[in-house]
């Protein structure tokens, strides 16, 4: 099979025609006085949510029930902390904000489970610390890291067993996303370790619902042994103010659909597993400056099941609430929890509004997409792909959110009407 390089690709474009350059994720460019806006913006707005509101008052709480655990949040890690904690033989509570709970990205980072050694990918434990900590610059913590991938793997088996009781399929996978098929081996991808690259698990794939998330069908199998375990879910009743005595969290006050409030008080502690704060402006201001034009919409990696909401979903309630407990967020190495990419998954040309290529494409998704449209020659970016792009689809084998790619007839017409730009030559496109 003949290869494709960028200058024969641009090449067979023109002779094509039709070719399509989509506009995606465009942000304000931040000039110089931007800059300064931002961090004027982040020193007047950066104390208002770290303001405690006042206590809600005892004559205010409508109930109080009594459990070993609260947990809150109904996501994967917050469904996973109560299904844990209900196996111990604890009473166990979780409330949640929406109608149902929600989950961020679909990869999980661990090593060594049992899919990896079921395709003989054997992981150096030390190998990935090694190169965390390089990436991060050592701005983690290391025994919180090292105690994470001394136990990934136990942890990713526990969720297993009940993903495959469920009738759920797992497989390995990176998140290049590049001829990464559920039924594919890591042996044959041996060179993937020497590069640094590590294969975690993708959970949940239904082959008989691929119009459905794979996460979807992840949370809940989670739910369904939550209620299996006796555990007691409040939806639509989201946490307010954490519960203390003396310098000892004991309880949460969460409020219910019609107003009232509820006490939910936990004799062993409280957990807070209540996603990221990209949605809360003052925080992102304060914390994540550079970031403030970049995820506008407030949901970051936010994906729900099918009754998703339409407020904005990550607004830091589990950080406000420990902080104003007497919690100290760190200082420095928050993530920019919010995804780049353009419509199409794949090695597919980007450039930004001076026609120039800007990064390489196997790195377009998620964070490395989303740092690159900071850079103020960049904050308009777009991306470009010729009339047989359905084609470059099925050959390569795309992995996306729901399994590989299939680029059918709908599928293509869809990104063609997608498209904010079309034309015949690279010069009409231009």
């Amino acid at each position: 099979m003949q290869e494709v390089s960028r200058r024969t690709f641009l090449k067979g474009a023109v002779i094509a025609g039709a070719i399509s350059s989509l506009g995606a994720l465009t942000v304000c460019s931040p000039k110089a006085a931007n800059e300064s806006a931002h961090a004027e913006e982040a020193s007047n707005k950066g104390a208002s949510w770290r303001e405690a509101p006042e206590a809600i008052a005892d004559t205010e709480i409508s109930e109080t029930v009594a459990f070993d655990v609260v947990v809150v949040g109904a996501g994967i890690s917050g469904l996973s902390a109560a299904n844990s904690a209900a196996e111990q033989g604890l009473s166990v509570a979780v409330v949640e904000k929406f109608s149902e709970g929600r989950y961020g990205g679909s990869y999980f980072g661990v090593i060594n489970s049992r899919l990896h050694q079921q395709d003989g990918v054997d992981i150096k434990m030390t190998d990935v610390m090694t190169d965390f900590l390089r990436e991060n610059q050592n701005s983690v913590d290391n025994v919180l890291i090292s105690r994470w991938l001394s136990n990934s793997g136990e942890a990713m088996d526990w969720l297993l067993d009940k993903t495959e009781a469920a009738g759920l399929t797992s497989y390995l996978t990176t998140t290049d996303g590049y001829k990464r098929t559920p039924s594919a081996t890591y042996n044959a991808h041996a060179n993937l370790l020497d590069e640094g690259v590590y294969p975690g698990v993708r959970i949940g794939y239904n082959a008989e619902r691929p119009d459905r998330d794979a996460n979807d069908f992840g949370l809940a199998c989670l739910k369904d042994a939550a209620e299996a375990s006796g555990v007691q879910l409040y939806y639509e009743t989201p946490a307010s103010q954490l519960v203390k005595e003396g310098d000892k969290v004991t309880g949460v006050v969460a409020q219910r659909a019609d107003g009232t409030y509820l006490k939910l008080n936990a004799a062993k502690g409280v957990v807070l597993a209540s996603g990221d704060f990209i949605a809360d402006t003052d925080m992102v201001a304060e914390l994540l400056p550079w970031a403030v034009d970049l995820c506008k919409n407030g949901n970051g990696y936010a994906m729900v099941m099918d009754n998703a909401p339409t407020e904005a979903l990550n607004t830091g309630d589990g950080q406000k609430m420990g902080v104003w407990a007497g919690a100290k967020m760190q200082d420095r190495g928050h993530s920019i929890m919010c995804a780049g990419g353009g419509t199409l998954t794949g090695p597919f040309l980007w450039v930004n509004s001076e026609g120039k290529r800007f990064l390489n494409e196997n790195t377009s998704g998620g964070p490395a997409m989303a740092s690159q449209l900071t850079i103020p020659e960049n904050s308009t970016a777009f991306q470009i792909f010729d009339s047989k792009f359905g084609e470059d689809i099925n050959r390569i084998g795309i992995m996306a959110f729901d399994g590989v790619i299939e680029a059918t007839d709908e599928y293509v017409e869809n990104i063609k009407k997608s498209a904010t730009y079309q034309a015949d030559t690279i010069e009409e496109l231009a």
